[in-house]
């Protein structure tokens, strides 16, 4: 689906979606609280996951992206596996190096920062 340029804002939605109702399905419940004070925010905000598992990967653009542009910042070898490289891209990352704590938080800002005006224009 990247490859035909089809994994745009609304398939990324849907795809969480997706996978959001699968495990559901499956017997997992979810509780979401607070998510009314995003709409209150007018400028960028940064969401910051603890990673105990992949699941606010791809749960997060369903509840985030109707309201605001989501832009994952990643580890600069995952735009290189084979299955995960491509469709990571197609969401135009900010891509880290994680060697460089003070430069990784500088490209994260400058990034972000282009990234956010580009959305307002």
């Amino acid at each position: 689906m990247q490859k035909k340029g089809l994994y745009n804002d609304y398939g990324w939605v849907n795809s969480s979606i997706d996978t959001f109702e699968s495990l559901e399905r499956s017997g997992i419940r979810f509780h979401f609280t607070g998510m009314d004070n995003l709409k209150k925010v007018d400028t960028p905000v940064v969401f910051i996951g603890n990673h105990m598992s992949t699941l606010e990967t791809m749960i997060l653009p369903m509840i985030i992206q109707p309201i605001k542009r989501v832009v994952y910042v990643i580890k600069e070898e995952l735009a290189k596996y084979p299955l995960f490289g491509p469709i990571a891209m197609a969401r135009d990352p900010i891509l880290v190096g994680r060697e460089n704590p003070r430069e990784d938080l500088k490209i994260v800002l400058e990034e972000g920062s282009r990234k956010s005006k580009l959305v307002n224009q």
